[in-house]
């Protein structure tokens, strides 16, 4: 028996070659047990500067 899921949400194309979880979520936000604040780290050092603004290039910003 065959089922069928549908996913409904937003794509961002990352062009980054060989991207890796480090860069995915930075060790700095991995401090808990739990999954609250994470957002904050997703992708931080590509989307922020070394002065913490956001890059306006970036696909996420």
């Amino acid at each position: 028996m065959n089922t069928h899921t549908h996913i409904e949400g937003h794509a961002a194309a990352l062009r980054i070659v060989n991207l890796d979880t480090d860069q995915i979520m930075p060790k700095q936000f991995l401090r808990g047990i739990d999954k609250s604040g994470l957002e904050q780290g997703l992708l931080h050092d590509l989307r922020f500067d070394a002065l913490g603004q956001a890059r306006p290039d970036f696909v996420l910003n």
